[in-house]
C-alpha cells in the first residue's frame, strides 16, 4: 500500500471527529448561531477549515510514522492525535472565566486581573449596571449575585430597554456573575467594584458590552464545545 494512501486514509480520520461535530451543529442550528453572530463570516469559516486541516496533517503524518499498511487501520490511527487534542481542548476551555476588568481613573482606563480570594462585603449597596440598549439582542441576559461557597443570593434580567439596571448588592456577597445567551459567563470580585475603601454602601456603577470575539472560533474549531461566540466586556466606574 502506498504512502500516500496511507496518508490520505490517516487524513481523513484525523478530520473524522471534526466533521461529525459540524454534522451535529448543523442539526442542531448551533452553527447558524456562530455564523450570524459576527460582521465577518468569512473568519469563523477560516478557523474551521484551518482546524480540519491541522487535524488532516496530524493523522495523515500520525499514520505513514507508523507505516500502516491497512487503510482501516491507518483511518483509525488518525483519528487518534487529533481527538485526543480535541479532547484536552475541551477540558481545558468552557465555564464561567474571572473577569478582566477596566477601571476608570484619573488617566483613562486602566485593566486589572480577576480577585482570586473573594471577600464578601460587610454592607448591602446598590449597583447600576449600564449596558448596550436591547442589551446586544442579549434579551436572556442576566447577572447574579453569589455568596461564600458560591451561593446564590440573587438573579436579575438586564434592562435591554433602558440600558440600565439598578442591583441590590446584599451583605455577605462575595462575586458576581454576568451571563446570557450565546456569551461566555465571566464572574467579577465585589471588592473590585468597591475598591479598597471600607465604605461598602458607596455608589457604584459597572458599564457592560458583549463583543464577538473571534478567538472563541478558533478555540471552538480545536473542540472546545461549551465555548460561545460574545464575550462579556467590563468596566467598572470608580
Amino acid at each position: 500500500m502506498s504512502n500516500f494512501k496511507i496518508a490520505m486514509a490517516g487524513g481523513f480520520g484525523g478530520i473524522a471527529p471534526s466533521l461529525i461535530d459540524k454534522a451535529h451543529g448543523l442539526q442542531s442550528g448551533a452553527i447558524e448561531v456562530w455564523l450570524a453572530d459576527g460582521n465577518d463570516i468569512l473568519i469563523p469559516v477560516l478557523c474551521s477549515i484551518g482546524a480540519m486541516a491541522l487535524f488532516f496533517v496530524i493523522g495523515a503524518v500520525v499514520s505513514v510514522i507508523y507505516k500502516e499498511t491497512v487503510l482501516s487501520k491507518a483511518m483509525i490511527l488518525g483519528i487518534g492525535a487529533p481527538a485526543l487534542i480535541m479532547a484536552a481542548a475541551a477540558a481545558g476551555g468552557g465555564g464561567t472565566k474571572p473577569a478582566h476588568v477596566e477601571t476608570s481613573a484619573n488617566h483613562g482606563w486602566v485593566t486589572h486581573a480577576f480577585a482570586q480570594d473573594a471577600k464578601a462585603v460587610t454592607k448591602a449597596f446598590d449597583l447600576t449596571v449600564k449596558s448596550t440598549p436591547d442589551n446586544g439582542d442579549c434579551p436572556t441576559c442576566t447577572v447574579q449575585v453569589m455568596g461564600g461557597d458560591n451561593k446564590l443570593l440573587s438573579v436579575q434580567a438586564l434592562d435591554g430597554a433602558s440600558g440600565e439596571t439598578v442591583v441590590t448588592i446584599p451583605e455577605g456577597a462575595s462575586s458576581i456573575v454576568f451571563s446570557g445567551n450565546n456569551t461566555n459567563a465571566v464572574s467579577l470580585d465585589v471588592q473590585q467594584i468597591v475598591g479598597q475603601s471600607t465604605d461598602d454602601s458607596k455608589t457604584a456603577v459597572i458599564d457592560i458590552e458583549r463583543d464577538r470575539n473571534y478567538w472563541n472560533d478558533v478555540q471552538r474549531s480545536l473542540g472546545v464545545r461549551s465555548i460561545e461566540p460574545y464575550d462579556f466586556n467590563v468596566k467598572v466606574q470608580r
